[in-house]
């Protein structure tokens, strides 16, 4: 029971550790720029991890439980879709920064929160390779399995809510630059990661 809990514990601090990658920061900031206080802010951090949390459940569920693998080439794939997609909300978030004075969140707080969900989504699956085969390489039990996937998310889900609070805090204090920065840092990473794919 005990090696139990702390395997689960291990899983929650990885959870917490991952959503700090950069490609999460840059994609959630952009939403984060765009929010009109803290609570806006945390809310587009919330629905990220329940994407991420909900794509890897599902896949978990196939992989785990029916054997299914996930091969290199659709893992690569979904990595190179996250680097377009960081173009994108990138270049979406300077064009409608471009020349304002102050900033107004182009988009409303539903919209926000369901692309932010999306975008969980499509950083589950570009992610999901990586930490299946941790999981299948040192937990042989299924349920276990799909278990850790749950305190992963929920660690995932702690680690974006306290980065988008502290977006939101600093957005709320630059408003003017925010969706500006936001844009930069996540044109220039889509970019970067984009060249660096395994993909092409």
């Amino acid at each position: 029971m005990a090696q139990i809990i702390s395997l689960l514990a291990i899983g929650f601090f990885f959870g917490l550790r991952h959503a700090f990658d950069a490609d999460h920061i840059a994609a959630v900031s952009i939403f984060s720029a765009q929010s009109l206080n803290k609570k806006a802010s945390l809310l587009k951090g919330i629905f990220w991890g329940l994407g991420h949390t909900l794509v890897l459940f599902i896949v978990g569920i196939f992989v785990l439980f029916l054997g299914f693998k996930i091969p290199e080439r659709m893992s690569a794939f979904f990595e190179t879709g996250v680097s377009f997609l960081l173009i994108g909300l990138g270049g979406y978030s300077l064009y409608k920064t471009r020349g304002q004075t102050h900033s107004h969140p182009p988009l409303g707080m539903h919209t926000h929160n369901s692309s932010s969900f999306l975008v969980g989504i499509i950083h589950g699956l570009a992610g999901s390779a990586a930490i299946f085969v941790l999981i299948i390489s040192t937990i042989r039990s299924a349920i276990l399995g799909l278990l850790y996937i749950l305190v992963f998310g929920l660690g995932t889900i702690a680690g974006m809510v306290f980065v988008s609070f502290f977006i939101g805090i600093a957005t709320l204090r630059v408003k003017k630059y925010a969706g500006f920065a936001a844009g930069v840092f996540s044109l220039s990473l889509g970019i970067f990661l984009l060249f660096s794919s395994k993909f092409f």
